[in-house]
Parts: C-alpha cells; structure tokens; sequence
C-alpha cells in the first residue's frame, strides 16, 4: 500500500524529508496557483510553493480560490494570484456574486461551476513566474 502526505507542505526541505517516510506529497492548493510547481521544484526553479493568502488565511476561501484558480486553467488562462490585495478584493467581490447566483438557484442545481476570477487576466504560458 502506498503512503501519501497532503497538507500544509510548502517548502522542498520538509518535502524531500518527509519521502524518508511516505512515497509521495500531494501538492493540492498550492498548485492550484502554482500548475508548474511540481516541475520547478524538480528543474530546482523552486525551492516550495508561495503561501496562498496573506495573513489570517481562511481555509474555505483558499479553497473556493483553488477551485476558481483551476477553472481559470482550464479555460487557458493563468491562475490569479491570491497574495495581491487587489486580486483577493476582486475575488471576494465575485464570490458575493457567486454566493447571490447560487442562492438564486435553490435545488435546481443549474449554477454548478465554480466562481469565476472577473479582474485582468493573462493566456496560460505567458506568464512565467
């Protein structure tokens, strides 16, 4: 059976350590933001991840990022960045819209993707960080 660690890792030493025990760490949240992180860390372009929010970090809105940062991916956009002020305001801004649309829709489960980043965005690839 295979043993992996998730949660709450951020730098490569602890990582690299923790392999003495596990077979593997889960990236999760971090490469949400971070989609080239695993390979960064092994070219040694990274030395771990970016913490995801400034201080005071909320777990269920980091995850409501992780999965809006994903969505963006997916459309071929560059995550935003979760550290910069002016992006978390533009998020919390389209979560309260989020929160509005979702209550709108009761239990016909038609509003089912995840919110969606509104401020500037950048093609995925154009951006090396």
């Amino acid at each position: 059976m295979k043993l992996y660690l998730s949660g709450g890792m951020r730098s490569v030493g602890p990582m690299v350590s923790a392999l003495d025990s596990v077979d593997g760490i889960g990236l999760g949240r971090p490469a949400a933001g971070e989609p080239r992180l695993a390979s960064d860390i092994v070219e040694g372009r990274a030395g771990g991840a970016l913490k995801p929010l400034t201080a005071g970090e909320e777990f269920p809105l980091s995850l409501m990022a992780a999965g809006a940062q994903i969505w963006q991916i997916a459309r071929g956009k560059e995550p935003f960045q979760l550290w910069d002020e002016k992006v978390l305001a533009q998020l919390e801004q389209d979560l309260g819209t989020w929160f509005g649309k979702k209550a709108e829709d009761g239990d016909k489960l038609e509003h089912t993707k995840p919110v969606e980043y509104t401020g500037p965005q950048n093609a995925y690839g154009s951006v090396r960080r």
